[in-house]
């Protein structure tokens, strides 16, 4: 491939990613208020959904920060966080099928460790 094209290629995978873990965050946001809504008016939550209602907040704002050119590395790093501590709450709930959160996890990586790259060729041209 071509500096060009892998540019393009890593440049496209961000964007994916972001949208994609946008959009799953969201969607888990709305479930999980759905739920608290549906339990009887006791007034005490499920401490279970109180964490998915943070963990999807937070998310949500990582994959922003991800996609937006100023805070981006902040927001891998968060996401990264936030993709840590959502595979040990399924783990911990004998949920093993995380292999969705490994992906993305590897996906940062490849995005961060390309950008590191192409700042060092800047500070050598320089």
């Amino acid at each position: 491939m071509t500096n060009w094209t892998t540019k393009h290629a890593i440049e496209a995978l961000r964007w994916v990613l972001g949208v994609v873990v946008l959009w799953a965050s969201c969607l888990l946001l709305r479930a999980t208020i759905a739920q608290m809504q549906q339990l009887p008016d006791s007034g005490h939550v499920v401490p279970h959904l109180w964490i998915r209602l943070v963990l999807a907040s937070v998310e949500i704002v990582a994959a922003v920060m991800f996609l937006a050119p100023v805070v981006n590395v902040a927001g891998s790093y968060l996401l990264l966080a936030v993709f840590a501590f959502a595979i040990l709450f399924h783990v911990l709930q004998g949920q093993f099928d995380v292999g969705f959160l490994l992906v993305y996890a590897m996906a940062l990586a490849v995005w961060l460790a390309h950008r590191r790259e192409a700042q060092a060729e800047v500070r050598d041209e320089g």
